[in-house]
């Protein structure tokens, strides 16, 4: 499993902070690498691999609905 991830400003305190906000995730990073390369800004944005499966992810989806 991979994940597209965005860069976000945070702007708390003085000092500049940033995070990685979850948008996507999917078996196949060749597809998410198409998304990211067609944003407005691509270095703002990353794939990245997940080490779980689809079946685990939607195993704790149910047990937390």
């Amino acid at each position: 499993m991979y994940a597209l991830e965005h860069r976000v400003f945070l702007g708390i305190n003085r000092c500049p902070q940033y995070q990685w906000k979850q948008f996507a995730v999917c078996d196949s990073r060749s597809i998410l690498d198409k998304v990211k390369a067609n944003q407005k800004c691509p270095c703002d944005w990353r794939v990245v691999f997940m080490p779980c499966s689809l079946q685990e992810v939607m195993k704790n989806f149910t047990k937390a609905a």
